[in-house]
């Protein structure tokens, strides 16, 4: 009997993938908060720029 099959009880359903552009936005987030934060870009165009990168991220 393999490893898997004396396990099989214990184990649960895969988790979902992620949603399409999930690790993308994930970066774009992180890369604009670095923006604000180091005083390159205001809030405002931080924001504006972030939202229109991801809906292309997720839309790609």
């Amino acid at each position: 009997m393999g490893f898997i099959d004396q396990i099989k009880g214990e184990l649960g359903e895969a988790p979902a993938p992620p949603p399409k552009g999930a690790g993308a936005v994930q970066e774009i987030v992180k890369r604009y908060t670095s923006e604000v934060l180091f005083d390159r870009l205001s809030p405002e165009e931080a924001g504006q720029k972030a939202v229109d990168e991801m809906k292309s991220a997720i839309s790609s």
